[in-house]
């Protein structure tokens, strides 16, 4: 009986231990696999990129050719009551102007005043024949432009002025150069009496202002 029992418990051990030894321990684990690498650089993305257009150069005169200056008929000393020597000569000063409210460039220019006939001025054509020693047949004037603008590489308000100049003393055609502008603009004429007497008839003169871009 104790044989027997014996022989049991060493079976009932024997049982224990083999279920023991074929359990799976517990474990934790994490895998990655094929993780790809960057491809170009890692961070903040920018571009710079070329942005364009194009402008015109212009320049605009609101004078026409309509705009031309009639003096009409100009008073002169036409009795004995001013004196010998002032007979037949132009009675004061006469003057003229034409205006616009647009004038300028959008880019570096020159703005001309061309009289045509030069130093002489006004001339008359069918003056006939007289003595040039008391008489003459051409009225000199000086002519000058009005307007707000400034020096071709200024930057900064423009300057207000008497800008350009054709006098009546020489033939040199009146010139400025500018940068961009935009102005009102003023032409003005000024014929003073000449030392002579003038020969009657008509006088004429052409006046010629040119915005031109560089």
């Amino acid at each position: 009986m104790k044989i027997a029992s014996l022989i049991a418990g060493v079976a009932a051990v024997a049982l224990t231990a083999g279920t023991a030894s074929a359990q799976t321990a517990v474990s934790t684990q994490s895998l990655i696999a094929g993780k790809p690498t960057n491809v170009g650089d890692v961070g903040n993305a920018g571009a710079s990129f070329s942005v364009t257009a194009s402008v015109a150069k212009d320049c605009v005169l609101g004078i026409a050719d309509t705009n031309s200056l009639d003096f009409g008929e100009i008073g002169i000393y036409a009795d004995g009551s001013a004196g010998v020597e002032n007979a037949f000569r132009i009675a004061g000063h006469t003057w003229g102007e034409v205006r616009t409210n647009l004038a300028g460039c959008n880019t570096a220019n020159t703005v001309t005043l061309t009289k045509t006939g030069g130093v002489d001025g006004l001339k008359n054509n069918a003056a006939g024949g007289y003595d040039d020693n008391v008489f003459q047949a051409n009225l000199p004037y000086s002519a000058h432009a009005y307007y707000t603008a400034g020096g071709q590489t200024d930057v900064g308000p423009g300057t207000t002025g008497y800008h350009v100049a054709s006098n009546s003393n020489t033939g040199v055609a009146g010139v400025a150069t500018h940068g961009a502008w935009r102005s009102n603009l003023t032409v003005t004429v000024n014929i003073p009496a000449p030392a002579k007497a003038v020969v009657a008839g008509a006088y004429q003169d052409t006046l010629t202002l040119t915005l031109a871009v560089i």
